[in-house]
């Protein structure tokens, strides 16, 4: 009978592996390690930047204006039997508020230049969240995905506009926006 290449390659890396263990095992001490230290430190020129933007929570509504601010989710999977909801997490997209639009039914997502809207302010979304400061006045709130509107986050009032919210002076609307099913 002849031997399998596994008899063949298994000295080896046993060989292999004792030798991996012995170098981990001599560099695990602590004074054979030299200590890592950054070559930028804060008082240096160079600009800091975060790594993670943060909302700006200084902005605040006026006589003439109000602030928009929200969470955009994403849906997804199947609820199981007894569930009530399927799951839901943050999802990064820009969030652009335009004039109040009456967008056609559509069950793919269509470019947002197509749609021939009014584009007011635009925004990225910081792990889902949103917040901008806009004028007194009607608007729909679009989750966009790569100049395309995410047509599966789109709701509409009675009248047929497309999340379409009014803002009041000095108001504070929280208007959250939830994406069914999307695939990246």
């Amino acid at each position: 009978m002849k031997k399998s290449n596994v008899f063949k390659v298994l000295p080896g890396m046993m060989v292999m592996g004792l030798l991996v263990g012995i170098v981990v095992a001599a560099c695990d001490k602590e004074d054979h390690i030299s200590p890592i230290v950054p070559t930028v430190v804060p008082n240096d020129t160079l600009p800091q930047v975060d790594t993670l933007p943060q909302i700006d929570t200084t902005v605040v509504p006026t006589a003439d204006s109000a602030i928009l601010k929200g969470r955009v989710w994403v849906r997804y999977g199947n609820a199981m039997p007894g569930e009530s909801d399927v799951h839901t997490r943050p999802f990064e997209c820009d969030v652009v508020v335009v004039l109040p639009k009456k967008i056609p039914l559509s069950s793919y997502d269509v470019s947002l230049s197509s749609l021939g809207v009014t584009e007011v302010v635009r925004v990225h979304t910081n792990v889902g969240n949103y917040k901008v400061k806009l004028p007194v006045g009607e608007y729909s709130v679009l989750p966009v995905v790569d100049g395309k509107v995410r047509m599966a986050g789109i709701g509409r009032n009675g009248e047929g506009y497309a999340n379409y919210v009014t803002l009041s002076a000095k108001e504070v609307r929280v208007y959250d926006i939830t994406v069914n099913d999307a695939v990246d």
